[in-house]
This record gives C-alpha cells, structure tokens and sequence, in this order.
C-alpha cells in the first residue's frame, strides 16, 4: 500500500532538494509509489532545471496525467510556453 508519510517525505525532497541524484530516486519511489500525485511537488521538478531533463519530462509526463484545476492548467501552460518547453523538447 501506499505509506502516507512516505509519500510526504518524497514531496519534501521533490519540492525543496537540489541534489540532482535524490531528487531522481524520489521522483521514482513518488510515482512508483501507487498513491495520488500532486499538482505541486511535479510542477517543482518541472520547474527546478539543475536536475537535468529526464526527471524532468519524466515529472512532465505525471503532470500531464493529473486531473488539474484550471490555474493549475495555466500555470503549467504559461510554464510550457516558456524556456522549459524548449529544453524539454531538445530545441535550443
């Protein structure tokens, strides 16, 4: 099942961590996990372009699957419409 306090846990990390490798492991065991994803600890990931594009897109594609409120549509829109996007698409 899926454990409450883990899942908290990952979110901390997802949210707050620069560490390229733990923000990887996290995002792995987060989604890996079985329990609800939220809007917020994805957007961070999205968000945070010292980690590398793979947790990345892979944090993208988990967002993309969520049911998102509309200024969470938004945000991730205007963010997708920036320099995220370029770089999630391999465009320079």
């Amino acid at each position: 099942g899926d454990d409450p306090e883990t899942t908290l846990a990952f979110e901390d990390v997802l949210v707050n961590d620069q560490d390229p490798e733990l923000l990887r492991t996290c995002l792995e065991g987060y989604l890996r996990g079985g329990g609800t994803s939220r809007f917020e600890p994805l957007i961070s990931v999205v968000k945070n372009e010292g980690i590398g594009l793979g947790p990345r897109q892979i944090a993208l594609d988990a967002l993309l699957k969520l049911k998102l409120e509309v200024n969470q549509q938004s945000e991730l829109a205007s963010l997708l419409s920036g320099s995220t996007a370029a770089a999630l698409k391999g465009r320079p």
